[in-house]
């Protein structure tokens, strides 16, 4: 597990700044209570190999994470960066997605 010294979404939201805090909380209340977002321009699924990774932008931050049984999961998050950049963030939020299904499935420490 990743998670020895905090977990990563929660460090990166406690750190931003009130607005992008309460953009964020906004958000994840409009999916907790209606499962999506009124259109895709502040939050969508991701496509391609990271298609399972559901991308959240509270203002110039991206907050990612994942859907399971109707609960939504934050990974990670970061500031807006170019598309090639942003990947490593993707990346991240797949390999922590990956970690807790392991643990899920009994495959993890």
């Amino acid at each position: 597990m990743r998670y020895q010294n905090g977990f990563p979404a929660q460090v990166y939201v406690d750190g931003a700044d009130k607005l992008t805090r309460a953009k964020f909380f906004a958000y994840a209340t409009m999916l907790a209570n209606f499962g999506r977002l009124p259109d895709g321009t502040n939050g969508h699924f991701l496509s391609g190999r990271y298609s399972k990774i559901y991308e959240l932008k509270p203002g110039k931050s991206r907050i990612f994470g994942f859907i399971y049984e109707r609960n939504i999961y934050i990974t990670n998050g970061a500031p807006k960066r170019k598309a090639k950049e942003q990947e490593k963030d993707y990346e991240e939020a797949s390999r922590l997605r990956d970690d807790f299904f392991n643990l899920v499935n009994g495959k993890g420490k």
